[in-house]
């Protein structure tokens, strides 16, 4: 996964294997929107998107 602010500067990136959860804490995070953009390793084609709002 990586994370984006609004003007496209990473701010977060990892890796998320199997069923594994994570948690993302944006507290410390200027305020503002952000873009969560997920891939899978299988379907480099397939990417979801969320926006973040802190």
């Amino acid at each position: 996964y990586s994370i984006t602010n609004i003007n496209g500067v990473l701010i977060n990136t990892g890796i998320i294997s199997g069923p594994e959860k994570k948690s993302i804490y944006v507290a410390d995070w200027p305020k503002g929107i952000y873009v969560l953009s997920i891939t899978t390793a299988l379907d480099k084609t397939g990417m979801i998107e969320k926006f973040i709002v802190n």
